[in-house]
């Protein structure tokens, strides 16, 4: 669970109810039923007039899995699935596997054994799938931004509309009626800013965050696979790695950098053994 978005959801909620609704002599006329429906029915019906069904869709699995369940890019374990893969190649021991950390990782790894693909052609396959991700994360992007226009609009009209039969029982209303027809007409713009300021363009600025985070994900993993294409070692693929990511990421994964160096010493050790020994058999058959 996301529970930074949800903390930031409440802290908004409180913010919003001491700052500004708490001070309302009547607090419940702020939930003013027509006002709501004006402004969520009229942004609903205005998404679906700009955008086909499967973006609705799209949405919907943009808030389920942006602001609830939790997204963390984690380079740690997409690096030893890559070094795991490197290992195995360089050890003859070509594993497919379908559960790597990355789904990208999965696929090229696939696409990694259809032999009749050289290196350029490979790397124009891997390159293509990101641009394709690329534009639809912007295209979601730009979906929750279209969005964020419609609530405050309707919220606009609702206070025009609400000013408007104001002034038509101007003349036979007093000054408490005046002033009670007046704050209803401005509920409307209240929730139309509400709804698109505390809710479509945070989700919209938290989207565009996390597609920015898993391009940069994208384009190491497509990175990892050429470098294991052309059979990098685990040692120089883990090093090539680190160099891409940030100062902080790159000292959290030292340890890593560490435990590849070891392995790499040990198959060190392990190769000069084995031709001492080779040379003390020669030598005493000679």
């Amino acid at each position: 669970m996301n529970l930074t978005s949800l903390f930031g959801i409440g802290l908004l909620l409180l913010t919003v109810y001491y700052g500004a609704i708490n001070e309302l002599p009547a607090k419940e006329m702020i939930l003013n039923l027509s006002s709501i429906i004006l402004v969520v029915g009229g942004t609903i019906a205005a998404f679906f007039i700009a955008f086909p069904m499967d973006r609705a869709k799209r949405i919907g699995k943009i808030f389920v899995n942006r602001m609830i369940k939790k997204s963390k890019v984690d380079y740690r374990r997409v690096i030893k699935d890559m070094i795991e893969i490197a290992s195995n190649i360089q050890a003859g021991q070509e594993v497919l596997r379908t559960n790597y950390s990355h789904k990208l990782l999965s696929e090229g790894y696939t696409i990694m054994q259809d032999k009749s693909l050289d290196i350029d052609d490979y790397e124009y396959v891997l390159k293509s799938r990101t641009k394709a991700f690329k534009k639809t994360y912007h295209k979601d992007y730009h979906t929750l931004v279209t969005l964020a226009k419609f609530p405050p609009a309707f919220g606009l009209l609702g206070s025009v509309t609400g000013i408007i039969a104001m002034l038509m029982n101007l003349g036979n209303a007093g000054k408490e009626i005046i002033g009670q027809g007046m704050a209803i007409a401005l509920l409307t713009t209240f929730w139309g800013v509400a709804v698109a300021n505390m809710l479509i363009l945070p989700l919209a600025d938290l989207t565009n965050r996390v597609n920015k985070e898993d391009e940069e994900m994208r384009n190491l993993i497509v990175e990892g696979l050429i470098l294991i294409k052309n059979n990098e070692s685990a040692h120089t693929l883990t090093r090539k790695l680190r160099s891409l990511l940030p100062l902080d990421q790159r000292i959290e994964l030292s340890d890593l950098q560490m435990s590849v160096n070891k392995n790499k010493n040990l198959e060190i050790l392990l190769d000069e053994d084995e031709e001492e020994t080779v040379i003390q058999k020669s030598s005493g058959q000679g």
